[in-house]
């Protein structure tokens, strides 16, 4: 009996936590700050935003704002724990108030950290079939679907090649050895050259 009053009393102060992550509160965007390490046992927010995709994100909340409505900052003693690039994007659009939910005074940092994480991740993936035929008309370059998929693209080499650049003097040079070999033949407007992102060989038409 005692186990079951404990195990109730457990249960009903987990709902009461959780009743208070729901609440959305509308925050003077000057009372935030950037998660920078300020909390003890949580490291500095690790993302980055480039300048393209920054733009992309301020005109995609600018064009949608009810959006930070649905998917508030997560805001721990003030400090953003998850949402840092949009709260960069809302100051950029000179909002003064904005959207949080209050993580509870009490939260453990190893919570903290695997929140900062978890609210970045993306566990699914396109079904690019199904965006070219039932979302072609919708600016996904825009919304950031194109960048959000090839961020972090990085090429495979082939071993038997090695990456190197072609530049207008290896271009001239191997014309000019193309000219010294053939005479009149449909070969001697051919050139040789290299790919610089997958090292691949091929040929192309001498540029006129």
């Amino acid at each position: 009996m005692r186990f079951l009053c404990v195990f109730f009393l457990f249960f009903c102060l987990n709902r009461s936590e959780m009743a208070k992550i729901k609440d959305i509160l509308s925050v003077p965007i000057g009372e935030l700050e950037e998660n920078s390490g300020q909390i003890e046992g949580v490291p500095a927010n690790p993302r980055l935003i480039r300048d393209e995709n920054f733009r992309k994100m301020v005109k995609s909340i600018k064009d949608d704002p009810e959006m930070m409505e649905l998917r508030p900052l997560l805001v721990f003693n003030n400090v953003i724990i998850g949402g840092n690039m949009r709260f960069k994007a809302c100051k950029e659009l000179g909002w003064t108030k904005i959207p949080v939910t209050k993580i509870p005074a009490g939260f453990p940092p190893e919570k903290l950290r695997a929140i900062a994480i978890k609210d970045n991740n993306q566990f699914g993936e396109n079904d690019w079939d199904a965006l070219a035929n039932e979302w072609g008309d919708d600016p996904l370059d825009e919304w950031g679907v194109i960048q959000a998929q090839f961020t972090n693209y990085q090429p495979e080499f082939s071993p038997e090649f090695q990456r190197q650049n072609v530049t207008d003097e290896d271009i001239a040079t191997t014309q000019r050895n193309e000219d010294s070999q053939y005479t009149g033949t449909a070969e001697r407007n051919l050139i040789d050259v290299v790919c610089p992102e997958c090292g691949g060989e091929f040929q192309i038409n001498r540029p006129e």
